[in-house]
């Protein structure tokens, strides 16, 4: 019986619930002598009382737009999923606060359109709009929601959802009190309209963003997006512009190098019950601070961080932290001798920060660091960076930019375990100090370089940047084991006064002698001084190229044809050019772009003109442009060097003799694997001695002139331009595609080269390459090895068409190609791979052979292979290697195959691609063929390009 009475007394209250929820809705009530809107959702509805609307209807309770003073929401509403929010304070200009806004559930809202707009009272100029906890999911209008709320200081966003959002029009126009907005969590990609979003926001000086989220590519409707928001300054300080109000500048300022409104979003740090360190940049900060997670702003400038204090057994990069930008790295890690890991930090882009000072200080544990994606263009201070890194066995600071950098007092100080440090690309001449420091032993006693290196006990080898003019004691104190220290600088290497140099406790050892491989020149500040070091010229040491100003040190030192050897470090634009190189230069798979170096006319026109009375005035303009560019390349000349692995681009004037890698060959000289890409402009030929001017000339893709020298061009491709100046039109030029002229080709050998550049068609003669034909009659076909061209070049005056050369060849797979092959050629003995395309001369017929590359066994026949490889191309087979597990032996025999080449023609053309997988024949031409369009009408004659019939067979051209 007790148990009957708890079943019923439970289905009892059950119903009772279910009718009170049943009874239960959702309205508005407002109280006039507070003037105040209160949300509920119960069963206590009055008949004055208002009702929910739905849709875009404007809500009944705007009748009292200009008494409600006050909204809330009751603890019940919470309960209540409306379905739109639509125009709910629309025009409420006397509304000061909305109260217990956590109790608006928001999941199912589809609309938010002028959900405030026009509240021009709420805030009173104090208040922040929170927002935080709704769910905006499911809305797709937040057009108008703001609009016109001057007096509120903040909007709280970060919660909101807008991946459904389509339009955000005038969603904060109007919003005057608002100095910052922060859009973290703002995904934009299926917004189309964004007129007006900000507009006559005078007040706005920052919008935050993460960029993977911040998508206009489908916003069709941007007018006025930033009209009269005339304070908003993107993060490298671009300025409103009355020119730029619509979506043009709506990203962040300077991404890509473009300039924009935005900011990037301000990351943080959580500190949690594990002792971990936490980076985010995902605008969710405050669910952390929900779950009573400890969070930390990012520091900025000098100024130290708030986590310092803790202690912290490990570091993490979240992945949102890649959108973070922070200004300042100032002693992060500073004193954190526990942590043994810092994971993710090539998520930590340092783009944006000016201080590493004492970033990882202390940090004792650590055994690696991984600072190769380290960014340090706007750096000023590394003092101390890495001093007390004991553990740290190796530094990785190739990407290390330093010009800005005013004090390394200290960077590397007790990094005992340190064997090798290379800060050969560092620039050590901050800017602000005196000039003379740049040229005298005052620079190395300054002591923002005190200390560099003291205390590393193991460190043997050492590279220094050329900017670096001396050797100071403090900066090797305890460094007893140092054996070599590279230098390559060009003026005096200053050796400090300090007898400490030759202490044994101070710095070098008393019995030991440490190497310096130097530059051209020695000053010792005191030369009776025992400094314990040993002396070795350079020609021993590598010159690492890492910057222009490396470059430029490069030319100075190569002036007197000293041998030099050098490496590319990075991609480098350059405008001066060395005027003679001798040694190995090794591009190391880099491109070095070269620009014209800008000079005044009347500079050049001094140097030019002066004892030449009788010059014409319209000869003499030109003649001073002329002789700027005669001979000019990126090495004007080349004389016993080995030139590889490199990649020249750029747009640059060039004279008689200019091209693209070396205007000039002289001695033993091998260019191997490199690729000319670059856009030659030839500027006529001056000739001061008979004061006249001709526009003809020899130039080249990749070597002007190679006189008489013993040159090898192997590996190489130009794929550039060769046009003429636009002021310069008249005679001919002639353009050898790999070489402009030569004395005599039979110590000339180019092997496994390919041109496919473009050319300027008016008044230039294309040649492969030139040379004296009255004096060396058919050289040139003895000094080719399967070089191909693009072009069937008719024989010109002083050049004739490169043919290539029948015999067996193996083509290496594309996997297998090197790092630095930058031509992208794996050449054989008679055709070559460019990537995963085999191009076969033409001229013979191909026998096609696959072998399985785990097994060696080889197919019967081709038939076995797929052969949807195979592809016709103009005159040329071209495979692609579509299935790797297989090498392509491919042997040239005299025998019927299933894909005939064409007999004639030694050179073959890569511009005209066929279309689908129509037979096509080549014919030699009688001159009487008829020619059909795919309709059937005759045509007048050979058409250049498309399909057509020809025989009762369909070509493509």
């Amino acid at each position: 019986m007790k148990n009957f009475r708890n079943i019923a007394a439970t289905m009892l209250m059950s119903i009772i619930a279910t009718v009170n929820a049943y009874a239960a809705e959702a309205y508005a009530r407002y109280d006039g002598e507070t003037k105040t809107l209160t949300f509920f959702y119960n069963d206590q509805k009055q008949s004055t009382d208002y009702n929910m609307p739905q849709g875009t209807k404007n809500p009944a309770w705007l009748i009292l737009s200009n008494a409600v003073e006050k909204v809330m929401f009751d603890y019940s509403f919470a309960d209540y999923k409306p379905a739109t929010t639509y125009a709910w304070f629309k025009g409420m200009a006397k509304l000061k606060a909305v109260q217990m806004l956590k109790n608006l559930n928001t999941e199912q809202v589809t609309t938010m359109a002028h959900m405030f707009d026009g509240c021009t009272s709420l805030g009173q100029g104090k208040y922040e709009l929170s927002l935080a906890g709704w769910n905006t999911q499911n809305v797709t209008d937040m057009s108008y929601m703001f609009q016109g709320c001057k007096s509120v200081t903040s909007i709280d966003v970060t919660w909101f959802n807008t991946e459904r959002v389509t339009t955000t029009a005038y969603m904060f126009a109007g919003c005057t009190g608002i100095q910052e907005l922060n859009l973290a969590n703002f995904k934009t990609a299926n917004v189309k309209d964004m007129s007006g979003m900000f507009k006559g926001d005078t007040y706005l000086r920052k919008v935050y963003i993460i960029t993977k989220n911040w998508q206009m590519g489908n916003v069709n409707n941007s007018t006025d997006m930033f009209r009269d928001a005339k304070n908003i300054k993107g993060a490298d300080g671009t300025a409103y512009s009355a020119q730029f109000t619509d979506k043009t500048y709506a990203r962040v300022d300077g991404n890509n190098r473009l300039p924009g409104y935005f900011h990037y979003t301000q990351g943080y740090a959580v500190y949690d019950e594990n002792c971990m360190l936490t980076f985010y940049c995902d605008g969710k900060r405050k669910e952390h601070e929900d779950a009573g997670e400890i969070v930390y702003d990012l520091n900025t400038g000098d100024n130290a961080p708030a986590w310092k204090e803790d202690v912290v057994l490990g570091v993490f990069f979240d992945e949102s932290f890649i959108d973070c930008r922070p200004m300042s790295c100032h002693e992060w890690f500073n004193g954190m001798a526990d942590i043994d890991f810092i994971d993710g930090i090539e998520l930590l882009n340092t783009s944006r920060a000016t201080s590493m000072a004492g970033m990882f200080r202390g940090c004792a544990a650590l055994t690696e660091i991984n600072t190769s994606n380290f960014i340090t263009d706007k750096v000023v201070d590394m003092t101390e960076m890495f001093q007390g890194c004991t553990s740290v066995t190796e530094l990785d600071m190739k990407g290390f930019r330093t010009s800005d950098v005013k004090s390394f007092k200290g960077m590397f100080q007790d990094c005992a375990a340190l064997t090798d440090i290379n800060i050969g690309q560092f620039d050590i001449t901050p800017k602000g100090m005196h000039p003379c420091y740049f040229a005298s032993v005052l620079f190395i006693q300054d002591e923002n370089i005190d200390n560099l290196f003291a205390g590393c006990e193991n460190l043997k080898t050492l590279k220094m940047p050329s900017t670096l003019k001396g050797i100071k004691a403090s900066m090797f104190k305890g460094c007893h084991n140092l054996q070599d220290i590279y230098y390559a600088g060009l003026q005096n290497l200053w050796i400090t006064e300090e007898q400490e140099l030759a202490d044994a406790n101070y710095a070098f050892m008393p019995n030991k002698k440490t190497r310096v491989h130097y530059g051209s020149g020695i000053s010792k500040a005191k030369t009776d001084l025992d400094v314990n070091l040993s002396f070795v010229k350079h020609n021993d040491m590598t010159f690492e190229i890492n910057s222009e100003n490396d470059w430029n040190t490069m030319i100075a030192e190569s002036v007197d044809g000293t041998a030099l050897n050098v490496k590319l470090m990075a991609d480098i634009t350059v405008t001066e050019v060395p005027k003679l190189f001798v040694g190995k230069f090794d591009g190391n798979g880099h491109t070095i772009t070269l620009k014209d170096k800008k000079q005044t006319e009347q500079k050049d026109r001094g140097k030019l003109v002066i004892g030449m009375p009788t010059i014409r005035p319209d000869i003499e303009a030109k003649m001073v442009k002329a002789a700027r560019y005669a001979e000019h390349a990126l090495f004007k000349e080349l004389k016993d060097a080995t030139v590889e692995n490199l990649r020249v681009d750029g747009e640059f004037h060039i004279g008689k003799h200019g091209a693209g890698l070396a205007g000039i060959v002289n001695g033993t000289t091998v260019i191997r694997n490199c690729r000319v890409s670059a856009k030659l402009i030839f500027s006529g030929e001056a000739n001061v001695k008979n004061n006249n001017y001709s526009e003809e000339g020899y130039v080249g893709g990749i070597v002007g002139h190679a006189k008489s020298s013993n040159l090898t061009i192997e590996g190489c491709m130009f794929d550039g331009r060769i046009e003429k100046d636009e002021v310069d039109k008249g005679r001919m030029l002639f353009a050898g595609a790999i070489v402009g002229w030569c004395n005599d080709t039979k110590n000339i050998k180019i092997k496994n080269c390919m041109e496919c550049g473009t050319y300027e068609t008016e008044n230039i003669l294309h040649c492969g390459l030139n040379y004296d034909k009255t004096r060396v009659a058919n050289a040139l076909d003895k000094c080719m090895t399967n070089t191909l061209h693009n072009k069937n070049w008719s024989e010109g005056k002083r050049g004739r068409k490169i043919y290539s050369y029948n015999g067996e060849m193996t083509i290496i797979p594309a996997g297998t190609l090197t790092t630095y092959n930058v031509s992208g050629i794996t050449a054989g003995d008679n055709c070559f791979a460019i990537g995963d395309t085999l191009y076969a001369a033409v001229g013979s017929t191909a026998n096609f052979i696959c072998k399985n590359k785990s097994d060696g066994r080889v197919m019967s026949s081709i038939k076995e292979y797929d052969r949807s490889f195979l592809k016709h191309n103009g005159d040329v087979q071209q495979l692609n290697v579509e299935k790797r597990d297989y090498a392509l032996t491919i042997p040239f025999m005299d025998v019927e195959m299933t894909f005939n080449l064409a007999k004639t023609a030694g050179t073959f053309d890569i511009e005209d691609e066929t279309t689908g997988t129509q037979q096509v024949e080549a014919t030699e031409s009688t001159g009487k063929e008829k020619y059909y369009d795919l309709s059937g009408r005759l045509l007048n004659g050979k058409p250049q390009s498309g399909a057509y019939i020809l025989n009762g067979k369909k070509y493509m051209k």
